[in-house]
């Protein structure tokens, strides 16, 4: 009998010490640091110090310590997340900038949880905590990047529009699931299809330089109806255009078109759409970029009607209507002068015509 039982004891000792191993791998094989702490606030067990508590101090042995009297904690303000979690019995989840041992800052998220027996009693608290220094760096890094593209786009001299296509990509996808594959024949039956899938198209900014090249007050009387207001009577028949181009998988290419301002003063522009880096998939940011070109067509203009004007007064006097001198010398031998091609032949032939005759 005795036997027995001291077998039923080495079995369950080796299952408990399995159970302790799996759990320790289990705890060791975690992305987070695991603290473990009593009501007291005394450190019972932790998992990956350097994840687990910002700034331990060197050479001391973690296990044993009180949380409360971590410098580090206490500054931070986890001490006293600690306490609150404890005598409120709630979990917790906090964000916390921390100095470590070699004067890095770490930035860290405490989850913190209260262990209780089912009831109201708690004996202490559990926490896991996530290092994701390199995910608010890469966040960080991406604001600046952000607030770096938002000062070009507003300081630059060329007026630029920012669009989101996402969801008129969506929709122009489920046309195409529904068994509608030719669009164009599609739009062509249903015209009131193009205004609603330019609706579908966002605004999500505009630069100063488009504010002034539309001769608007202000931007918000811009970003509700801004194609139809800028393209006027030619918009359903360039909208269709890029629309069908995007369903292709293309963009429009650089072109030239007519635009309204606010005020009803139309204007010659260059406009080009560029998708950026990243968004070629959703096309959910789209800059389209506008030179205004009004004055350079208005100087080609009046120089081919310059020109015009200058060959026709090579060849006429404007005051007197008569052609000049220069006209007349050019134009004499086309007029009065017999084609040199038939002389020859005419006196050929009256030449052979008379010696015939003689003989």
């Amino acid at each position: 009998m005795a036997a027995f039982r001291q077998k039923r004891c080495k079995k369950a000792e080796a299952a408990l010490q399995a159970l302790e191993h799996r759990n320790r791998v289990l705890g060791n094989s975690a992305p987070f640091g695991i603290m473990a702490v009593d009501f007291s606030g005394r450190v019972e067990g932790l998992k990956s110090p350097d994840a687990g508590v910002a700034a331990v101090p060197s050479g001391a042995d973690p296990e044993g310590m009180n949380v409360f009297d971590f410098p580090a904690l206490a500054e931070a303000g986890i001490s006293d997340d600690f306490r609150r979690c404890m005598h409120l019995n709630r979990s917790l989840v906090r964000d916390y900038a921390c100095i470590d041992n070699r004067g890095s800052c770490l930035q860290l998220r405490f989850y913190i949880s209260p262990v209780s027996d089912g009831g109201h009693s708690v004996s202490g608290a559990i926490v896991f905590v996530e290092n994701y220094t390199n995910i608010k760096q890469a966040q960080t890094a991406a604001e600046q990047s952000e607030q770096r593209y938002r000062l070009l786009f507003q300081s630059a001299p060329v007026a630029m529009v920012e669009r989101d296509a996402s969801e008129l990509k969506s929709f122009l996808e489920q046309l195409r699931r529904s068994g509608i594959e030719d669009l164009k024949a599609h739009f062509q039956k249903n015209p009131e299809e193009i205004n609603r899938c330019m609706e579908l198209v966002k605004t999500v900014d505009c630069n100063d330089a488009f504010i002034e090249l539309l001769e608007a007050g202000s931007k918000k009387a811009l970003m509700a109806d801004l194609p139809q207001l800028a393209l006027g009577t030619g918009f359903l028949q360039t909208a269709e255009k890029v629309i069908l181009m995007l369903v292709e998988g293309r963009f429009p290419p650089e072109r030239e078109l007519t635009i309204q301002t606010l005020q009803g003063k139309r204007k010659r522009v260059m406009a080009r759409v560029m998708v950026l880096a990243g968004h070629e998939d959703t096309l959910s940011r789209i800059v389209v970029s506008l030179v205004d070109i009004s004055k350079r067509v208005e100087i080609e203009e009046a120089l081919r009607a310059s020109e015009k004007r200058f060959r026709e007064q090579s060849l006429r006097d404007n005051l007197t209507g008569l052609y000049n001198q220069r006209y007349l010398y050019h134009s004499y031998p086309s007029c009065c002068m017999p084609p040199k091609r038939t002389r020859p032949r005419f006196r050929w032939f009256s030449w052979t015509w008379t010696i015939s005759k003689r003989w």
